[in-house]
């Protein structure tokens, strides 16, 4: 498209700087008829200047307004985010946690010492009770 582009830019403008040189062509009834050059070429290079280009051009600024308008809507949502995200650290630095002391426990008084206790003398109350139950038979 860009060298569609550019080649009729080339054509038109290459074209008319001819035509202003020239007075008649030898043989025709029009000045430089047929002599820059044929006749399909200048429909083209005609079509291009006319059509193509403004609406290339027209796409080119519609493509930059869409960049533009997006750009402002990222720009405004990154803003938002920003404050959001000032406001979640604000927050997170109010809440503090209170320190709690922890004091030591004597191993005698812990909870594992409580449980491994409990389990030998679980164990023990039963190895004992089927080995007096199995005695005594």
């Amino acid at each position: 498209m860009k060298y569609k582009i550019v080649a009729c830019a080339l054509l038109v403008a290459n074209a008319s700087y001819a035509a202003d040189q020239c007075t008649k062509a030898v043989g025709t009834n029009t000045p430089c008829a047929g002599v820059v050059l044929p006749t399909t070429w200048a429909i083209e290079g005609e079509k291009c200047r006319s059509v193509e280009l403004p609406k290339c051009k027209a796409e080119a600024t519609a493509i930059g307004l869409s960049k533009d308008a997006s750009i402002t809507a990222l720009s405004a949502e990154l803003d938002v985010e920003r404050k959001h995200a000032k406001k979640l650290e604000e927050r997170l630095l109010s809440c503090t946690v209170p320190v709690v002391k922890v004091e030591e426990v004597p191993w005698y008084k812990s909870s594992w010492f409580v449980f491994g206790a409990g389990f030998v003398l679980g164990a023990g109350t039963v190895i004992g009770g089927i080995y007096g139950a199995n005695s005594a038979k």
